[in-house]
């Protein structure tokens, strides 16, 4: 009796989870009768647009994601540092406030917060509760720039055994990278500066045009003169460290004015129409002088009598042109937010597609073979197809990939980086602290709606997210979680975590901690949902709209 009133009892559970799940709302079960309540997060189905389907505990150490679409990349996102795992207790004790979270930390990183002075440094010290292996330098301080929009002042750059250049100037870095005293580190390029073209604007909806246009410029001038230190000269969208992703067998069309014109007359190109070309006026990343470098490129295209104006817009403005589609030609960059090849189709092409005009059904088509393929080595020959198809529709001409700097004291012992932070946990210092100079301090320690690389570098010391890279190459690496893997069609991931993995309240660490801390970030309804901002920009960048929203 008692037998089957459990086994009616389960069954029960079952139903009542498969109805509240197709509603896009939490549930929580009794897993195989143990004590142990797993818990599940449903999107219920995928007509809300993004990404993710579900997330769920398995059983106390193995959360599984399933996605509305095959995913390959899916480990690589979860490497972000928004994606810091905390204490189901902990975060929903604080309601998910940033406010009180930056307050009171409590993580799973190899650094504790000391001290967090509104007008002062904020200081860390190794956790004597880390799982992994304890950091060489005991302390670490961060300081801030007085002015960060000009140039760190001596006394800062004396006092500081690193000096990161994320949020600095363009001038600036280039300052640092002149100073003789300073030990220069680049960090793998993931950046792209380019040239975009409208294809719902006339003559920008001729592929021939955008082709012809693409072989005008001297773009080997253009890096050199203008770009940051350290550009290389972008023979196609993905840059040569990324692997697989990048073609060897693939370059840019060469710098052939002549021909340029041939081709332009070909197309029935009127030569006496006037093209614009919009530009941020006034301080960008990569870019040292973006004023002379659209008048060199206004200069090239009138070599060969095409004639453009130069169209000078504000940042807020030329994000709403971008956003709207309004803009003909249009100077840009961007980030890719990990380090695999679909980054740089996917953030431009679908997150930002806008500002191409139309889609380019035929990129979007060979991106999804890319995206759903867990052959490495079929991967690479599907990328081939789709970076020839990129270079036939010209979406945009790549100028030059551009790196990040990190400067070192001499003094400072085993320096490396990781893609776009410093290897901190591994840094000497004669055993004395490190003092970290950062251009802005951080307005939150708790990462899930930031967007500031100087706050994740903070952050990330005190949390960890499943899988992260490491500092000699970009490779994915376990964290938290010890092992993956995905299904046959890369819809479905499951992560194993680690055992005797302890938060600083001395709390173990479990499944649910995980699907708690993603529920938060990407379901709006979620008691925990309270970012800074509430934009929850990188998450949706990553993979698309917020559930509920």
């Amino acid at each position: 009796m008692q037998k089957r009133l459990l086994i009616s009892l389960f069954s029960l559970t079952i139903i009542t989870t498969l109805f509240l799940s197709s509603c896009g709302v939490q549930t929580k079960q009794l897993n195989n009768l143990s004590t142990y309540q797993t818990m599940r997060v449903s999107a219920g189905n995928c007509d809300y647009g993004g990404e993710i389907k579900s997330v769920a505990s398995i059983d106390e150490f193995t959360v599984r994601f399933s996605l509305c679409t095959p995913d390959v990349a899916f480990p690589a996102k979860l490497t972000s540092p928004i994606f810091a795992v905390q204490d189901e207790d902990f975060l929903n004790a604080h309601q998910g406030d940033p406010a009180k979270m930056t307050n009171t930390i409590n993580g799973t990183g190899p650094y504790r917060l000391i001290s967090n002075s509104p007008a002062g440094l904020i200081q860390l010290h190794s956790s004597s509760s880390y799982w992994g292996v304890p950091p060489i330098t005991q302390e670490i301080d961060f300081a801030f720039m007085s002015h960060p929009q000009s140039t760190p002042i001596t006394n800062e750059i004396n006092n500081s055994g690193v000096i990161t250049s994320n949020n600095l100037t363009e001038p600036a870095t280039a300052m640092l990278m002149r100073n003789t005293n300073l030990l220069k580190m680049s960090h793998p390029p993931l950046s792209l500066v380019y040239i975009g073209f409208n294809n719902k604007i006339s003559p920008m909806d001729n592929q021939m045009v955008r082709r012809a246009l693409s072989m005008v410029l001297d773009r080997s001038k253009l890096v050199k003169a203008y770009l940051s230190s350290g550009s290389e000269v972008a023979s196609q969208i993905i840059p040569a460290n990324i692997t697989p992703g990048y073609s060897d067998s693939i370059s840019w069309y060469g710098f052939d004015p002549i021909d340029a014109k041939t081709v332009l007359a070909n197309a029935n190109f009127d030569f006496s129409q006037v093209l614009t070309l919009a530009y941020v006026d006034g301080m960008v990343d990569y870019i040292l002088n973006p004023v002379d470098m659209v008048k060199e490129i206004q200069a090239e295209f009138a070599a060969i009598g095409v004639n453009i104006e130069l169209k000078p817009m504000s940042q807020s403005d030329f994000n709403t042109a971008m956003a709207t589609g309004s803009e003909m030609m249009f100077l840009n960059s961007f980030s890719a937010l990990y380090p695999d090849g679909t980054a740089f189709y996917e953030f431009p092409f679908i997150r930002q597609s806008s500002q191409f005009g139309g889609a380019y059904s035929d990129i979007l088509q060979k991106l999804k073979i890319v995206q759903a393929d867990i052959n490495t080595n079929k991967r690479q020959i599907e990328f081939d197809q789709l970076n020839q198809t990129f270079k036939d529709q010209v979406a945009l001409i790549p100028l030059g990939n551009t790196p990040e700097w990190s400067f070192f004291n001499k003094n400072i012992k085993n320096i490396g980086v990781y893609e776009d932070y410093e290897d901190l946990e591994t840094l000497a210092n004669n055993g004395d602290p490190i003092t970290v100079l950062e251009a802005e301090r951080p307005l939150s320690l708790w990462p899930a709606d930031e967007t500031n690389i100087d706050t994740f570098r903070i952050s990330r010391l005190f949390y960890d997210t499943l899988v992260t890279y490491g500092s000699t190459n970009l490779q994915i690496r376990s964290d938290l979680a010890d092992s993956w893997e995905s299904n046959a069609d890369a819809t479905q991931w499951t992560f194993h975590l680690r055992y005797g993995v302890k938060f600083s309240n001395g709390a173990s660490l479990d499944a649910n901690d995980v699907v708690t801390s993603f529920a938060a970030i990407w379901d709006a309804s979620d008691a925990n949902h309270k970012g800074r901002t509430g934009d929850f920009t990188i998450f949706k960048e990553l993979f698309g709209p917020l559930l509920n929203q």
